[in-house]
């Protein structure tokens, strides 16, 4: 990363928490702890899409629409998904994963 310059972009350190995150194996954590929750495998991994949900809440977000803002530079973000694939993660989630999700987000927190 660099200052100035051509390729300018918003939200670069949210780039850096992303990052972050993947070095403590964050989204590994969580996905042990969601399950499939439909007949066919999902387009994107719920762990990968609660962390996206998490930089975009970290990013000052706060709707499933604002999602949009990290889709919007997928060289920085990679894949992101919908925020109808957002919506639909976060409320197919049981209580009983949500408690496993607080966990594995408590295993994450003793680690650093």
């Amino acid at each position: 990363m660099e200052t100035g310059g051509e390729g300018v972009v918003a939200h670069v350190g949210l780039h850096a928490l992303g990052r972050f995150a993947d070095r403590l194996g964050l989204a590994d954590l969580l996905s042990a702890r969601v399950p499939i929750m439909s007949e066919r495998l999902p387009v994107y991994d719920r762990s990968k899409v609660l962390v996206q949900a998490i930089l975009m809440m970290a990013g000052g977000g706060e709707a499933c629409s604002d999602i949009e803002k990290l889709r919007a530079q997928p060289a920085l973000f990679g894949e992101v998904p919908s925020d109808s694939t957002l919506y639909r993660t976060i409320f197919q989630l049981e209580p009983d994963t949500v408690a496993g999700l607080w966990e594995a987000m408590a295993q994450v927190r003793a680690q650093v």
